[in-house]
């Protein structure tokens, strides 16, 4: 499997969410070291929990990922020569629309949830004062995962047990009083701040930087259509789009 002296690409499993965190550690540990028979790391947030190491054999992408924090080190695999160029190439920048749904990369708790574009910043979106961040961002409205929702049996998976994510529920204001009482700061009739995260019309407004073109489902849509915040051709379109 190994070729010396010609470096190829490796594919390696990281946590998800670090695809972009992993390849700087290793990167510092390359120079700090010295090592030659690494040429490059890097890594996608389109390809959620892997990153590559360009190196002259399996070894060598061992030897830099040994010891990392969420790289495992006994999941590097050869990406085909064939397939290379497609990972070598930056992919296409992605820039959502406002007025358009989109799926979420991050955070965690939201991988993979249907958002609604509010607006969009080349310098990070500043939504009701959530603070800018580097790099641009968009303006999400999201349906809230709370933690007290959830069932607190864990269920068992096969030889490992996993944590059940909350359910998605749309928290308006009159509920968001009900459930949390005086732990809410009202902005507006209908915007709140709960545990510093901020509401609109009871979803959770987010600034994210990983999001990706989604088509929804009819089903996710459902919390979107009364909301009374999501305009009627913006939940037209998405509908024309499924399939």
């Amino acid at each position: 499997m190994e070729r010396m002296g010609l470096a190829r690409l490796w594919r390696v499993v990281v946590r998800e969410g670090y695809e972009e965190t992993a390849p700087i550690v290793l990167f510092n540990k390359i120079l700090k070291a010295g090592w030659t028979s690494v040429t490059s790391v890097f890594g996608h947030v389109s390809c959620p929990g892997w990153i590559f190491v360009e190196a002259n054999s399996i070894s060598d992408a061992q030897k830099v990922c040994q010891d990392v924090s969420d790289v495992y080190v006994r999941q590097i695999y050869p990406v085909p020569p064939e397939q290379a160029g497609q990972y070598l190439l930056e992919p296409p920048l992605f820039v959502p629309r406002p007025g358009s749904f989109v799926r979420l990369d991050a955070p965690p708790l939201y991988r993979g949830d249907l958002a609604y574009v509010v607006d969009y910043n080349y310098r990070g979106y500043d939504y009701m004062s959530s603070g800018n961040r580097a790099g641009a961002g968009a303006g999400v409205l999201v349906v809230p995962r709370i933690e007290r929702f959830v069932n607190r049996e864990v269920r068992m998976d096969q030889h490992k047990r996993r944590r059940q994510r909350p359910p998605q529920q749309v928290l308006p204001l009159p509920e968001a009083r009900r459930l949390f009482g005086d732990r809410i700061t009202v902005r507006s009739p209908v915007c709140y701040v709960w545990k510093n995260n901020r509401f609109d019309h009871g979803f959770l407004v987010l600034d994210s930087h990983d999001v990706e073109p989604a088509v929804a489902t009819h089903k996710e849509l459902e919390f979107f259509r009364h909301s009374g915040i999501i305009p009627p051709q913006a939940l037209a379109a998405a509908e024309d789009e499924i399939a």
